[in-house]
């Protein structure tokens, strides 16, 4: 399985955007921007902005669609078990998604729909302290061999929803990864370009 369940504005996105990856992926390159200010947070550069998370730890930056992307270290797309990735969509009165629980709903309601075997678990939140925020966790299996296992993190940012995902092969590769995920999404501190008091509609 390459890394094909990248949300955008749909469901629909996630097969075009699975398909990108197998092409852009293969080049790996280590975008992450430090601060230049050795005692500021790191943080990920990404063309939506700048975002005040970690990189997961063994785990490298790679080249590919969505805001960010990473691979375990030493792994390509072709010998990657896992990925974890960052993606966004955007809500409001004149988007396609209104709020932050309609496009969870949704992006539940079409995996359900597209893969008639799976199962969606809607998993105990959690708690982001440094952000002052409680993100949505969400776990998804397909039931078929490609596209098999995914933990998403819904987190609710202004205008817009912040997607932290991971994607897995298999079973053993996503329990393999998850203590790495769960560490990358507790390192979230928000979005570095807005203001604390302006991070929510």
């Amino acid at each position: 399985m390459k890394p094909n369940t990248i949300r955008s504005k749909s469901f629909g996105c996630r097969a075009v955007l699975g398909l990108l990856f197998a092409v852009f992926i293969s080049s790996l390159c280590v975008a992450q921007k430090l601060s230049a200010d050795p005692s500021a947070l790191p943080q990920l550069t990404t063309r939506q902005g700048s975002i005040a998370i970690d990189t997961p730890k063994g785990w490298t930056r790679a080249s590919g669609p969505g805001l960010a992307i990473f691979l375990p270290d030493g792994k390509d797309s072709d010998t990657a078990d896992a990925w974890i990735y960052i993606s966004s969509v955007p809500i409001g009165p004149k988007e396609e998604y209104r709020d932050f629980n309609s496009y969870i709903q949704s992006d539940a309601t079409a995996f359900r729909d597209k893969y008639k075997n799976s199962t969606v678990r809607n998993e105990q939140s959690i708690l982001l302290p440094p952000a002052r925020t409680r993100a949505r966790i969400y776990t998804f299996e397909s039931g078929e061999w490609s596209n098999a296992y995914e933990q998403i993190v819904y987190i609710e940012e202004a205008h817009r929803v912040l997607v932290l995902a991971m994607s897995a092969k298999n079973s053993n590769a996503f329990v393999q990864s998850m203590p790495a995920f769960r560490e990358f999404v507790k390192s979230y501190r928000g979005r570095a370009d807005i203001p604390a008091d302006k991070k929510k509609p």
